[in-house]
Formats: structure tokens, C-alpha cells, sequence
């Protein structure tokens, strides 16, 4: 992405990279790749994922839109986002080997972290909510892992089991109405509890494409997998090869 892109210098102001989403996608798509290889989902209707395996099953990487002001209007970004505890075996295996210093010393690393709690039925998420306070979210299923389960349908488990989320404040009414819509109300015989987190990484676009032009960002992107990872005893799986890349600059092609 150097000479046949000139264009997306970071140092011009009004950059092309900033504008135009499709490039910076296709610069996307060549750091994961080169990441790793073999190990891309790019099914329809998603950002293309890499795979990965234990605590956090995948990691996206992306452009996403950043809202400014009235004036300046709306720039892009790069995000890469880890989601770890997808299911009930991950979320309990998260809480069983994660650093809690380690976890929450990410947001002093530039790091946003946010709660993902969700419900599902065999493999489908229903309900999700981010809207818990973190460290009492975090807190909360540390202490009680023997909570991260398998409920099954009985007289009344759904109904105290929504009720208790919501007494300690780890849904909201419109989570219990949705709960109740989506469990309660239906013929599904149990609902898997899954406390996640959402960790996002965000890069101005300025400072990502000066990084690939100096051959660092594909090590940036994969450092900062590593570092998350890290944090609950997940390693990122090496693989070896190379995909459009010239000195560890990605090239759209």
C-alpha cells in the first residue's frame, strides 16, 4: 500500500483513507490475513473474523465510523474487536483463568472494555445487554461462576431467574421483557447464561497508515491481539505465510 496508493498518505489532510471505506477495508482484509492465515471467516452479512481458539473464538478487524461534531461531521477508524465468553463453557473458563489486574489494566492501554452478557438457545445468542456497570458485571460472575449455566424450562426458573438478573441489576425491564418474549413465552426448553466482554482496540486512520508504511502495522494489529489474549492465558496460534505483503507493508491489490 505504498507507491500504486500513494493517495493514502497519512499525512495529507483531507487523505483519501479517511473517505474511502472500501479501501480501508481491503487494508483490513490484508492485515488479517497475514495474521492469520487459514483462519478467515468471511460468511455473509459479517466482517471477516479470524478464528481463533479457547476463551475468545474470534477477533474482527474493521473500519468503523467515529461521529465528530456538526462542523467535521463523522471520520473512519480502524477497530479490532475481541469477543471472549461467546458461550457458557468459554465465559467459565474466562473467569477461571483471568488476571483481573491484568484484565482490567487493559484500559490503561488504550483499551475499551464493556459487558456482554446474553442468553442463548443451543447455538443461537437471543439476548444481549452491555448495559451492566463493568466492575460490578465483572464482580458479580467472578463470585458466582456456578451461575454461568445450563437453565433448564421448570415451573418457575425462568420467571426467578430473570427476576434475580434484574434485582441486582445485571438486566434491565426491556432485558426481562425481551427475556420473557424470547424464553418465557416460547416452547425453548433452557436458556444458556453467558457472561462475556466486548474489548476494542481503535486506531485514527492517520497513525495506521503511517504504521503499514513503515512496515509495523500487521505487528501492531498482532500485538495487541496477543495482549488481550494474554490477559485470560489465550495465546494467538502462530501461522506461518504471507499474503500481499512487501517488508511487513500490506498492498491493496
Amino acid at each position: 500500500m505504498r507507491h500504486r496508493n500513494s493517495y493514502l498518505a497519512p499525512n495529507r489532510p483531507l487523505c483519501r483513507a479517511q473517505k474511502d471505506r472500501v479501501l480501508l477495508e481491503q487494508l483490513c482484509a490484508s492485515v488479517r490475513e497475514r495474521i492469520a492465515l487459514g483462519r478467515l471467516d468471511c460468511r455473509s452479512g459479517r466482517e471477516h473474523v479470524i478464528h481463533l481458539k479457547g476463551v475468545a473464538s474470534e477477533a474482527a478487524l474493521y473500519p468503523c465510523a467515529r461521529a465528530l461534531n456538526k462542523a467535521r461531521g463523522r471520520c473512519l477508524r480502524l477497530c479490532l474487536r475481541i469477543c471472549s465468553g461467546n458461550t457458557r463453557h468459554q465465559a467459565r473458563k474466562f473467569f477461571k483463568h483471568v488476571n483481573k489486574g491484568a484484565f482490567f489494566g487493559l484500559k490503561e492501554r488504550g483499551w475499551l472494555l464493556e459487558p456482554n452478557l446474553h442468553f442463548s438457545y443451543m447455538y443461537t445468542n437471543l439476548v444481549w445487554t452491555q448495559d451492566c456497570a463493568f466492575r460490578r458485571y465483572f464482580d458479580y460472575w467472578m463470585a458466582h461462576q456456578d451461575k454461568i449455566c445450563k437453565v433448564e424450562r421448570g415451573a418457575s426458573a425462568f420467571k426467578t431467574l430473570f427476576s434475580h438478573l434484574l434485582d441486582i441489576k445485571q438486566i434491565t425491564g426491556k432485558q426481562l421483557k425481551e427475556l420473557e418474549k424470547a424464553f418465557a413465552k416460547t416452547k425453548r426448553d433452557h436458556v444458556n447464561v453467558c457472561p462475556g466482554f466486548l474489548a476494542r482496540y481503535y486506531w485514527d486512520i492517520g497513525a495506521a497508515c503511517a504504521m503499514n508504511d513503515d512496515g509495523k502495522l500487521v505487528d501492531e494489529v498482532r500485538s495487541r491481539v496477543k495482549e488481550a489474549l494474554a490477559t485470560w492465558g489465550q495465546e494467538l496460534p502462530h501461522c506461518k505465510g504471507a499474503s500481499h505483503e512487501h517488508n511487513g507493508v500490506c498492498e491493496i491489490v
